[in-house]
């Protein structure tokens, strides 16, 4: 009996740390997300972030989701193919736990008007797979998003 309480004990501790764990990455996630930004200054904050995803990505962000990473060495560079992008943004939404992953990419950007930017199908085509879902790319003050 005794053995049984301290398995119990010990599965509880366990999993409130993997609990507090998974909180504090959704920390330091947001705060990483709040320091990004170009060049020239545009695009630094979590408020920015939620304008790109809801309005240039036509992803749904509600209160109840939460961005859980930003990793900037995990996807593809459609330049040269190779893994490497800017930035990744991992979100997932707790209520059925579908994640969606937006990367910026380097490379994709052809020339200085909007359209260019996300028209070069052969780019988009070297990203199908690599499990990104959107990707956008910043050039001046605006921001244009594509579903890879």
């Amino acid at each position: 009996m005794r053995s049984i309480c301290t398995a119990f004990v010990v599965m509880c501790v366990v999993l409130i740390g993997a609990q507090s764990a998974t909180v504090s990455k959704v920390q330091v996630a947001s705060s990483m997300l709040a320091e990004e930004s170009d060049s020239a200054g545009h695009f630094n904050g979590d408020a920015n972030i939620d304008n790109l995803i809801r309005n240039q990505c036509n992803v749904a962000i509600t209160e109840s989701s939460y961005y859980v990473g930003l990793d900037e060495e995990e996807f593809v560079d459609v330049a040269t193919n190779k893994t490497k992008c800017s930035t990744c943004i991992s979100i997932v939404n707790p209520a059925n736990g579908n994640k969606t992953i937006i990367a910026k990419v380097v490379g994709i950007s052809q020339g200085g008007t909007q359209k260019d930017i996300f028209l070069n199908q052969a780019a988009l085509t070297k990203l199908a797979g690599k499990n990104i879902d959107y990707v956008y790319d910043i050039t001046w003050s605006y921001v244009e998003c594509a579903k890879a």
